[in-house]
């Protein structure tokens, strides 16, 4: 996440807080209060695609057989998919699909 969307969404996060703290003393407008969640809601739900495609920069990209062949190595020394999906940088479900696809495995739900 970049330091601007941190900045954003901290600074949303303080003005929600000074309203809470206004609507409790009867001081602040429920619009104002609502208009603010609703930013914050928009702010963090547009961040959690740039977070997955940090923490996954392969997820969706197709595989090649350097790829393939570590996956099969992988697996195939024990490793869970948990293990290998973090190795790889790219999801959970595109791993065993994979896996599936090679036939390592015929259980979907690995």
């Amino acid at each position: 996440m970049g330091d601007c969307n941190v900045d954003k969404v901290s600074e949303l996060k303080n003005k929600l807080m000074y309203l809470v703290r206004q609507r409790r003393q009867n001081r602040a407008n429920l619009r104002q209060y609502m208009d603010l969640l609703l930013k914050l809601k928009r702010q963090l739900a547009y961040e959690k695609p740039l977070r997955d495609m940090q923490e996954t920069p392969n997820a969706y990209e197709p595989w090649d057989d350097a790829q393939e062949k570590q996956l099969a190595d992988l697996y195939n020394a024990g490793k869970t998919i948990e293990e290998i999906t973090k190795i790889l940088q790219g999801r959970h479900g595109g791993t065993r699909a994979r896996l599936k696809r090679l036939g390592l495995s015929n259980n979907v739900w690995l």
